[in-house]
């Protein structure tokens, strides 16, 4: 329900579950993802996004067109990788596929812990790094996706030098559309905060009968 009223399909991938070990191999030995010991935050994506592919491949069975799939993020990559998978079985589909990669699940843990990311040096292994972190099947899924797939895109400079650190390879960049007109101006910002704020000392009067709040800095998210 946004502007463009895109046309939108619903898929239910629960049929594929008693599968999950059998995509999981055959991942494994197309494109190196590792995931032996990956739980079901790893399995479930992995399931959607296989039967999107799969919904792709169908749908370009019975429409004669030109077709190009966009991925976002390790969540959806499956779907490109199983429309990959499929030309390495000799039944390929006739569709351009393309990764877009937002923010890296290893540079989100490395960040985490700390660690200055622009600061890695020549001798940083991403792969072994990724196991510390117990990131490694969703690592090997991104790193996969950037190298298979048809192109490989993402949304900053800052991410793109990211990809290059841990795929060793370069995104073109397709920068994030913001629509501005969805954002309030100042003077309606203003005017809600103030409201916002008369409600919140209302509901603390409330609790806390006899307590003066008016010197007190609220910060709330």
């Amino acid at each position: 329900d946004i502007p463009g009223k895109p046309e939108t399909i619903l898929i239910d991938s629960s049929e594929f579950y008693y599968n999950k070990d059998y995509l999981k191999e055959k991942y494994w030995d197309y494109f190196k993802i590792d995931s032996l010991f990956a739980n079901w935050d790893f399995e479930e994506p992995l399931l959607f996004s296989t039967a999107a592919g799969i919904l792709i491949e169908e749908y370009l069975k019975n429409n004669s067109c030109k077709a190009i799939a966009q991925f976002h993020e390790w969540m959806t990559g499956f779907g490109g990788l199983y429309l990959k998978a499929k030309a390495k079985e000799g039944d390929p589909v006739k569709v351009k596929t393309v990764f877009t990669t937002h923010a890296r699940m290893l540079g989100r843990s490395l960040s985490a812990s700390g660690v200055d990311i622009t600061s890695l040096g020549k001798n940083f292994n991403p792969d072994e790094k990724a196991k510390e972190c117990g990131v490694i099947e969703k690592y090997t899924t991104e790193k996969a996706c950037a190298n298979f797939l048809d192109e490989f895109t993402t949304v900053s400079k800052i991410t793109a030098n990211e990809c290059m650190k841990f795929f060793g390879k370069k995104p073109k960049l397709t920068l994030n559309g913001i629509d501005l007109t969805q954002f309030p101006t100042g003077k309606s910002i203003f005017y809600k905060q103030s409201i916002t704020k008369q409600k919140f000392l209302d509901f603390l009067t409330q609790k806390f009968p006899g307590e003066d709040f008016s010197d007190y800095l609220f910060a709330y998210t």
